[in-house]
Formats: C-alpha cells, sequence, structure tokens
C-alpha cells in the first residue's frame, strides 16, 4: 500500500510539473512519460474492473461504478485525460487552431490534475486518523448543500434588492448576474465594502453615466446589508456549525466501525490491481493480457476435441456455477448484516423505552410499600391508644382473627415459597439497577419478560396486602364503635 502512495505521489509531482513549467506547444518527453504512467494506472482500473465478481447477467462495468464511492472519481478523470490526451495528439497532426488553442488543452490537463490530487483521499481512508475525517467530510458536503440552498434565497433577496436600489433605469447586460451574487456572496465572509454599497460605483455605470441612472433610494442599501448580514453571517452560518458538531460528534462515536469498513472496501479493491507500482506494472498487465488469450486459445483447442473438452467445459461449468453460488451468498451476506444492522440501529429507543416502563412500574411498586407501611403504623397507633381490659382485648384478638383471615392462608400453595421474594422489593431493584448498567443489549432484552412478570407479581401481592390490611381496619373500627359486639 504504502509503495502505491509513494509511487503515486510521483505520479503526481511530474503531473504538476508538466502543466506549470513544461507545456509547450510540441510534445517532449516529460509530458510523454505523464502519458504512460497515466496509461498504466488506466490500465490497472480496467483489471480492476475485469475481475470484479458480479452475475454473468449484470453489467461488470455497472457494479464497479456503483460499489466504491472513488470509483466514480476514477470515471471523471479518465475522462478529462483522455479528452486532453485526444485533442493533445490531435493537435500535433491536424491543425485545429480555429477550433481550440493550447491554452484551452492546458485548462483540460489543469482540471486533470486537480481530480487526480483528490484521487489522494482514497489512500487516506484507509488511515486510522483521517479515514474517519473523510466520512465526516462526506458527510458535510451534503449538509453544505442544503445549507447553500437556504443561504442563495438571502442572496437573491439582497443582491436583487442592492442592485434595484443604486441603479434603476439600466441598460441589460450580463454582468449584472455577477453584480447580483458576487459580492453578496463574499460579503457573507467580512467583505463588506460599504463605500461601493453606498456609493453604487460599477464599471459600466463609471465608462458610461447614461447606462445607469442614480436613485435616490440609495441610503437604503446600508440597512438591507446589515439585516442581509444579521441573517446569514450569523444566524445561518452558526447554524450550519452547529449542524457539522452534530455529524463530526455522531461519526466519531462510531469512527472505529467505520475505519474497518473502509479497510475492508479499500482491501477488496486493491487485492483486484496490480502488485507493482505504476508505470511498471505494464508488465504485470501485458503478462496477465498473455495468459488471457493464451486460456482463450487453449479452449478453442480443447473444443475441437470431444473427449478432452468435455471434462474442461464441466470444469468451466463447475467455476461459473461456484462463482454465481458465491455471488448469491455474499449478497444474501449483505442483506442479513443490513437487517440486523437497522435492527441494531432501531433497538436502543425501544429498549430505553421498555426501562422506563419498568421504572416506572418499580416507582409505583415503592408507593404501594408506603402504603402498607402507613397503614400499618396507623393500625399500630390505634391498638396502642385504646386501653382496653385484657379479657375484651383477648376477645377482640379472637375475633379480629376470625373476621380477617392470615395473609399466607389465603395465597396459592405454590406461592407460598415465593412470598418472601416477593415482599423483598429492595433487592429487585438493586437487581434491576445493575442489569441495566452492567447487562448488554440482547441480555436487556432477554430480560423484560421475566421483569416484568415479576414486577406483576409483586404488584399483586402488595395490592392483597392493603386489601387485607384495609379489611382488618374496617374491622377494628367496627368494634370500637360497637357494631360488632365483644
Amino acid at each position: 500500500m504504502m509503495v502505491l502512495f509513494y509511487s503515486y505521489l510521483c505520479y503526481l509531482f511530474l503531473f504538476s510539473y508538466v502543466i506549470l513549467f513544461d507545456f509547450q506547444e510540441h510534445i517532449n518527453w516529460p509530458e510523454i512519460i505523464l502519458h504512460v504512467w497515466a496509461f498504466s494506472l488506466i490500465l490497472d482500473i480496467a483489471k480492476e474492473i475485469i475481475q470484479q465478481p458480479s452475475d454473468p447477467k449484470d453489467n461488470k462495468l455497472m457494479e464497479w461504478l456503483h460499489g466504491y464511492f472513488w470509483n466514480k472519481l476514477d470515471v471523471v478523470w479518465v475522462l478529462f485525460f483522455f479528452l486532453g490526451v485526444s485533442v493533445r495528439l490531435t493537435s500535433q497532426f491536424v491543425f485545429i487552431g480555429n477550433w481550440i488553442k493550447l491554452d484551452d488543452i492546458h485548462l483540460i490537463y489543469t482540471f486533470s490534475c486537480i481530480l487526480s490530487y483528490i484521487r489522494l483521499y482514497e489512500f487516506y481512508m484507509t488511515m486510522s486518523h483521517i479515514g474517519p475525517k473523510l466520512i465526516v467530510l462526506k458527510r458535510m458536503i451534503g449538509d453544505l448543500i442544503v445549507f447553500f440552498l437556504i443561504v442563495a434565497v438571502c442572496i437573491l433577496c439582497y443582491g436583487i434588492g442592492r442592485v434595484a436600489l443604486l441603479h434603476r433605469e439600466r441598460q441589460p447586460f450580463w454582468n449584472v448576474f455577477t453584480e447580483i451574487f458576487s459580492l453578496p456572496y463574499w460579503h457573507l465572509f467580512g467583505e463588506l465594502d460599504l463605500d461601493e454599497d453606498s456609493a453604487g460605483r460599477f464599471p459600466r455605470c463609471e465608462t458610461d453615466p447614461s447606462y445607469c441612472r442614480q436613485s435616490p433610494h440609495a441610503w437604503i442599501v446600508p440597512i438591507l446589508l446589515g439585516i442581509y448580514m444579521l441573517i446569514g453571517n450569523i444566524l445561518l452560518v452558526n447554524m450550519l456549525i452547529a449542524v457539522f458538531t452534530h455529524v463530526f460528534d455522531e461519526v466519531n462515536t462510531n469512527s472505529r466501525e467505520i475505519y474497518l469498513f473502509e479497510i475492508y472496501v479499500s482491501g477488496l479493491q486493491f487485492s483486484r490491481r496490480s502488485i507493482l507500482p505504476p508505470p511498471f506494472l505494464i508488465v504485470e498487465d501485458l503478462l496477465y493480457g498473455t495468459y488471457y488469450l493464451c486460456l482463450k486459445l487453449y479452449k478453442k483447442m480443447y473444443s475441437k476435441c470431444c473427449c478432452c473438452y468435455e471434462g474442461v467445459s464441466e470444469k468451466w461449468k463447475m467455476q461459473k456455477r461456484l462463482h454465481r453460488v458465491y455471488v448469491g451468498n455474499l449478497r444474501l451476506f449483505e442483506k442479513e448484516a443490513r437487517a440486523k444492522y437497522l435492527k441494531k440501529a432501531s433497538s436502543p429507543d425501544e429498549q430505553s423505552l421498555e426501562a422506563a416502563k419498568i421504572d416506572q412500574r418499580i416507582s409505583y411498586l415503592r408507593d404501594l410499600v408506603k402504603k402498607v407501611h402507613l397503614l400499618q403504623y396507623e393500625q399500630n397507633a390505634k391498638y396502642n391508644s385504646k386501653s382496653m381490659k385484657r379479657s375484651k382485648s383477648k376477645e377482640f384478638s379472637l375475633r379480629a382473627k376470625a373476621q380477617s383471615t392470615p395473609i399466607h392462608d389465603d395465597r396459592p400453595a405454590e406461592d407460598e415459597d415465593d412470598v418472601q421474594s416477593h415482599l423483598d422489593l429492595d433487592d429487585f431493584i438493586l437487581q434491576w439497577s445493575t442489569i441495566k448498567k452492567c447487562a448488554t443489549q440482547q441480555q436487556l432484552a432477554r430480560s423484560w419478560a421475566e421483569t416484568d412478570n415479576r414486577l406483576v407479581q409483586i404488584e399483586n401481592y402488595l395490592n392483597y396486602i392493603i386489601t387485607k390490611l384495609e379489611n382488618i381496619d374496617q374491622a377494628v373500627l367496627k368494634i370500637n364503635e360497637g357494631v360488632i359486639p365483644i
């Protein structure tokens, strides 16, 4: 990987030298070396497309184009370079001076060099510290386009209003678009130029005063500028900074997963390329092409011999079948991985909702426990405040015991062993807190049903206790009022 990286840096250095210092009317040796070097890179891309694993029914070029983001950039770079080289070579043998000039060819070469420098990011994607930052940059570009659509409305409002108020009844000319968009755009970056906004100095109007007519309402332009700067430079720009901060935090939390995925995809891409660095990979590509032609000839020779061709054809059919199975399994794996990821991405909200429900139910159970303790305290206070005779007290106890069945007797026999665990709500709350802190998402999801069932049991048992205590309280009240004789 590093050898390819340093080789590509040498290619960029040569390309920069040619377009900066040595782009002459006739092709020279540095430019010839540049063409050979770039042609070797294009051969490497073509080899990658040929070795692209795909279904025979599908188009390899389209699958390669949609498989990786940087492949689209490679196609644009190849088109620009082929256009520049074809026009350059044509100009050497055919006179096309009336159609295209040397400066135009130099412009095409310059754009091709710019795209070549952008291709450096493909190497940066495999670096652990730079790769995730490029993902952030890619996400920010999408948000920047949305931001520009919002800012474009503000630019049009201020730009057209500014030009219309400075000069009215002007003659139509194309430079008016520069006046509408140029200065308002640079105003966002602090280039105010207040003198020009107040006086309205335009080159066309200064050379020909009859071309523009001064407006008496030019004093409104600085006011519009203040409103425009308030909305555009303060409100919208700070909103963009907040969006960028959110994108950076979101990607930074998953930076390791993003880096590993990019390493995997880049490894697949570079595994299909040549071992030797450019321009020496031309030798490897020639050997690969020779091997491919020999394989075709070998197939034609065996096709004439039926006894030999059967074994070879079966072998080739098996290879195609295995390749088809491999592609099918790979696509199935991608679908399953995508489904698992979507499920995992949506599960935290559901899990937090379930955890909130359990916490709410635990809070309700705590209120029930407080109610039980309050009822017990009130009954104890009533018993202590009444001075009853020992015989009446004994008889009262017997009657209260007869009217209120013991708590454990009304419960089913199979639940008697669980009474102590149901009453121990504090231990259960401690266990639930530990589960929320230490358990994984899958373990937490599995414990929902069990936790919910146990909370229902505790709630039913507490309601049972409250009912019995209220019955006891009513019985005591009736005894005190004399409704029930002692």
